[in-house]
């Protein structure tokens, strides 16, 4: 699970740098969700807390390989931070990870 968080933080940071540049988009949490599984067929895949506690969950699309971001400010507001294409998740044995992540 941490090696996933991993991956998780480097896909949120390049779209964090972008979303100065970009508007972020956000609404009520639960239409954030809808819209996740209803028009992308995306399910939670990982979770976790940023530095500020805010939750920041992974949603995947294991066929399609889609992805969505979202950060919750609140319990009633989730943003959207992140989204593409070819998301692929790594069977996690530590091995396996390190020589993804360095690219060996």
């Amino acid at each position: 699970m941490r090696h996933l968080l991993l991956i998780m933080v480097l896909l949120l940071w390049p779209s964090s740098v972008q979303a100065e540049q970009s508007n972020i988009i956000c609404e009520d949490r639960s239409r954030a969700l809808q819209n996740i599984q209803d028009t992308y067929g995306e399910a939670l895949v990982a979770y976790g807390l940023d530095i500020s506690g805010n939750l920041v969950e992974l949603y995947q699309n294991p066929e399609t390989k889609s992805w969505t971001i979202l950060v919750s400010l609140t319990k009633e507001v989730s943003c959207l931070v992140g989204a593409g294409t070819k998301l692929e998740i790594l069977k996690i044995d530590g091995k396996k990870c390190a020589r993804a992540v360095n690219g060996t």
